[in-house]
């Protein structure tokens, strides 16, 4: 963790004049990307720290105010934490801080020493703890307490990421599961109605091609017609981004409109 006054620092010496500013839940609770200068966004940093309330923020800096088309920064910037407190806003000494050079007396009647050690050591008599001491443990207690909560901090985090992931991979397994299946409805219905127009379609001078397609079901060494559509749709699905689309209205032709249908399908045979 760094204080507020480190971050303003950072952003004067690398002109990083955007920022994002989070709070401990990673909602968005301040942003500045406007084409402003660098004064004018140290002084928008500095106005709102002095108005947040007292909690644990991240803050992003960015040397540029360009965004992805998710609306994210574009650029990596730096990122800190703060614990901001009521001492930290105001930027004022504490007046409970205790200040050896005023509080500390004249000796009176020999007890200037043995004050002094209650002070530092406490009264072992009274099972008293030393204020230095006090104050130690309270700082470690503190560290302690803010790192407990950065941990849960990073464990929602990165359980929030995971969610979101697993649920982007389960679209697309869905989205492929459906166009796969889209695909194979489009081949079951189609097939028929191709094998129908060619079968009834002379080409190039002969009567008719059943014989022909007959003897290419019973041919072992022959492509099986079902996997030819496979392969043709697999090839159209490569440079016709559109393709299930326009497949399914050449189907819907064949039914409404045979004639028009023959036609296309004689000018294909004929190519």
């Amino acid at each position: 963790m760094v204080t507020p006054s480190f971050i303003m620092d950072t952003m004067k010496e690398l002109d990083y004049r955007y920022f994002t500013i989070l709070d401990s839940n990673y909602n968005v609770v301040y942003q500045m990307f406007q084409p402003v200068s660098l004064e004018e966004s140290v002084k928008r940093m500095k106005k709102f720290l002095e108005n947040a309330s007292s909690a644990m923020y991240r803050i992003h800096i960015y040397p540029t105010n360009e965004k992805l088309k998710n609306g994210e920064p574009k650029s990596q910037g730096f990122q800190y934490e703060i614990m901001l407190t009521e001492s930290l806003k105001d930027n004022k000494p504490n007046p409970q801080e205790f200040n050896a050079g005023q509080m500390n007396p004249q000796p009176m009647n020999g007890m200037g020493q043995y004050v002094d050690n209650i002070m530092t050591n406490g009264n072992s008599m009274m099972g008293g703890v030393g204020l230095d001491r006090y104050l130690g443990e309270k700082d470690k207690i503190m560290e302690l307490q803010l790192r407990i909560q950065q941990l849960e901090m990073e464990k929602k985090y990165l359980e929030e990421k995971l969610e979101r992931r697993e649920s982007e991979l389960k679209k697309d397994f869905e989205s492929q599961l459906s166009t796969e299946n889209r695909i194979q409805g489009i081949i079951n219905n189609v097939l028929p109605t191709f094998m129908s127009g060619f079968q009834q379609s002379p080409m190039n001078g002969v009567g008719s091609v059943a014989p022909i397609m007959d003897n290419i079901m019973n041919t072992n060494t022959q492509v099986n017609p079902k996997e030819k559509v496979i392969n043709a749709v697999n090839k159209l699905m490569q440079v016709d981004s559109d393709f299930p689309t326009n497949i399914e209205k050449l189907a819907k032709l064949a039914s409404d409109k045979p004639a028009i249908y023959e036609m296309a399908v004689k000018y294909l045979n004929n190519l």
